[in-house]
């Protein structure tokens, strides 16, 4: 059984990801560690009466030093996720779930892959999309199409302002495009591909000449859109065409929209709550030793996150 302690306690946390843990036969929530929530916001929620650390001193002065079942879920935005994770460390955690992105710059990657690698600690990063079968789906069609591929992705919502404090675009929903072009196999960097894009305060555009297949990548994401968006279109040179739809809408747990994939005219509803098979696959991991997205096989896709950051 592993013994769960989110850190932060922002929407994510306290309304999705903990209901998630919630809900797993194989886990259990054991306490929350945030500097400024107070109990009162977190009564209604998953994390309500679960013990509340301010600091990780504070949570090792409470339970002692961190045993090999204890997980420490860090849901912080990038900024602050290098100290968060140095301060874990040193009280004795070992074992994690970090954020997507890990870091905006090469030298903060760096010094998240050093201070991890430097401690033995095990990593599993936050990424629903490398899990889920609505990736598996479009990575198996854009297989049967002929090169070279147009890759247009959407990705937009209206961010609260509370939110624009800690987030960007590149940020905030960026991260979820890159990890389904990679997971789905529709980019590998490469020095010699062509990257024009454009950055501001809440929206980001990118287009991208691959070497891979010679592919055309457009990429667009506004978090200050009245519509909500998770949209991919694949198309060939054929004219051929694929399209999925990313946005699973749940309430309280309970399905009202699924993502989907519709292949040669053909939709297909993609049931499953993708966040909840993330944390089972992590579980498992960290208890069984099965595949999930670790430290090492995450990099790739925060080294694009870097890179188009870099041509902006």
């Amino acid at each position: 059984m592993i013994q769960i302690t989110i850190v932060g306690a922002g929407h994510y946390a306290r309304s999705i990801v903990a209901r998630k843990y919630a809900e797993c036969p194989r886990c259990s929530l054991r306490a929350v560690i945030t500097p400024r929530v107070t109990s009162v916001l977190l009564r209604e929620t998953p994390l309500g009466g679960l013990p509340l650390a301010r600091t990780a001193t504070e949570w090792r002065s409470q339970f002692a030093t961190p045993g090999d079942h204890d997980l420490f879920d860090l849901c912080v935005h990038p900024a602050v996720l290098l100290p968060a994770l140095r301060s874990l460390v040193e009280i004795g955690a070992r074992l994690f779930v970090l954020p997507k992105p890990l870091a905006t710059t090469q030298q903060q990657l760096d010094s998240i892959t050093a201070l991890v690698h430097g401690c033995g600690a095990r990593v599993a990063v936050a990424s629903q999309w490398h899990y889920s079968r609505v990736t598996a789906a479009v990575r198996e069609a854009a297989a049967t199409l002929t090169s070279p591929l147009r890759i247009e992705m959407d990705f937009s919502q209206q961010f609260a302002p509370s939110q624009l404090a800690h987030y960007t675009p590149k940020t905030a929903l960026l991260p979820h495009m890159l990890q389904i072009l990679h997971t789905a196999d529709l980019w590998r960097p490469r020095d010699v591909d062509t990257i024009h894009s454009e950055q501001y305060p809440t929206h980001f555009r990118a287009e991208i000449s691959t070497a891979q297949g010679g592919n055309t990548l457009m990429l667009n994401s506004n978090i200050d859109s009245a519509d909500r968006r998770r949209i991919m279109t694949v198309s060939d040179s054929t004219g051929k065409r694929i399209k999925a739809d990313f946005l699973g809408v749940f309430r309280d747990g309970i399905p009202e929209k699924y993502p989907a994939v519709v292949i040669n005219g053909q939709r297909e509803d993609i049931m499953e709550d993708n966040i909840a098979v993330m944390v089972r696959r992590e579980i498992a991991g960290f208890l069984d030793g099965a595949p999930y997205l670790d430290l090492d096989g995450y990099l790739p896709v925060n080294a694009m996150l870097v890179k188009l950051g870099s041509a902006t």
